[in-house]
C-alpha cells in the first residue's frame, strides 16, 4: 500500500520503528538482572513489549514478561531510571562514565541508531519480596527504522565489561556488511580479534579473557526472548524467527601490555542468522 511522503512522492515501502531499551546490572557475587523495553510499529502492527531475566548462583535463570503498554526508561541527565509494576521492577542507574552515541548502519531503507547512555554506572535495581540486586550497571538505547530481516549481517557478537577501572563494550558484525565497533573508557578502540572467549585490543594494546561461566540463555528467540507474543509467525518472516542467541555472564580479566590487570564481570552475546 503506498502512502504519501512528506515530500511528497509515493512511498511503497511500510514504516518501521524499532525503539528498544537495554538495562543491566551485575553485583559482585555475580547476580544478573537484565531488561528490556520496546515499543515496535510496523504497518498496523504495534507492539509494546518488557521482559526481565534475572540469575542467581543458588537459582535458575528466572524469566518475566509483559506486553501491557509502560512507560520506557526515563534518562535525566546522569541519571536512568526504569519502574515496571508489571514487572515488579524498580531501578536506577546513575552513570559513571560518558555517553556513547554512533549510527551502526544506513541504507536507503533506514538505520540503526546506537546510544550507550551509560557505559559504566552505578546500578540498583528493587524486585519483589524486598529482593535486590545493586552493582555496576551497563544501559543503552537502539533506534531502528530498518528491519531487521533486511541487515546484511549474518553474526553479530555484542558484549560489555566493566570493573571498578574500566568499561569496555564491542559490536561485531560478520557478513555481507561487516562493522565493528569498539570503545574502552569512552575512547573508539582497535581490537585485532573478537571471539567468544577473548577480545583483543591493538590500540591501545590489552587483552580480555571471558571465561563463559554461565549461559544466562540459549535458542531461538522465538523460543526464549520472544516466546510470549503471540502471532509472530503471522507477521514476520520465518528468516527473523529462527535467529538464534547464546548469552553468557563471564568473569573477565583485562590485561594490559603494560602487565597491570583489572577483573570485573561481562556479560556478551553471540547471534546467528540462519543461512
Amino acid at each position: 500500500m503506498q502512502r504519501l511522503t512528506p515530500g511528497g512522492l509515493l512511498d511503497s515501502q511500510p514504516q518501521f520503528d524499532l525503539s528498544k531499551w537495554y538495562l543491566d546490572c551485575v553485583s559482585q557475587e555475580g547476580n544478573v538482572f537484565i531488561a528490556y523495553s520496546a515499543r515496535l510499529r510496523w504497518k498496523s502492527f504495534t507492539l509494546h513489549y518488557a521482559s526481565r531475566l534475572l540469575f542467581t548462583d543458588d537459582a535458575a535463570t528466572q524469566s518475566k514478561s509483559t506486553l501491557r503498554r509502560g512507560r520506557p526508561p526515563a534518562a535525566d541527565r546522569d541519571v536512568v531510571r526504569w519502574d515496571s509494576p508489571a514487572l515488579e521492577v524498580r531501578g536506577e542507574w546513575n552513570a559513571l562514565s560518558e555517553p556513547i552515541e554512533e549510527t551502526i548502519f544506513e541504507d536507503e531503507a533506514g538505520r540503526i541508531r546506537w546510544r550507550c547512555l551509560q557505559p559504566r554506572a552505578a546500578a540498583n535495581v528493587r524486585l519483589e519480596r524486598n529482593r535486590a540486586i545493586t552493582g555496576y550497571g551497563y544501559v543503552e538505547h537502539l533506534q531502528m527504522t530498518i528491519p531487521p530481516w533486511r541487515l546484511p549481517i549474518q553474526q553479530l557478537r555484542w558484549g560489555r565489561f566493566l570493573s571498578d577501572t574500566d568499561a569496555l563494550v564491542w559490536i561485531d558484525w560478520s557478513g555481507p556488511h561487516a562493522k565493528r565497533i569498539v570503545y574502552h573508557n569512552g575512547e573508539a578502540a582497535s581490537a585485532g580479534s573478537i571471539s567468544d572467549e577473548e577480545l583483543i585490543l591493538a590500540a591501545p594494546p590489552a587483552t580480555l579473557s571471558l571465561d563463559r561461566r554461565r549461559v544466562l540463555r540459549e535458542g531461538a528467540l522465538t523460543s526464549i526472548a520472544l516466546s510470549k507474543i503471540p502471532g509472530l509467525a503471522k507477521v514476520f518472516p520465518s528468516h527473523i524467527l529462527n535467529v538464534h542467541e547464546c548469552k553468557w555472564l563471564s568473569r573477565g580479566v583485562l590485561r594490559r601490555s603494560s602487565g597491570s590487570e583489572a577483573a570485573g564481570w561481562a556479560i556478551h552475546e553471540i547471534v546467528q542468522w540462519p543461512s
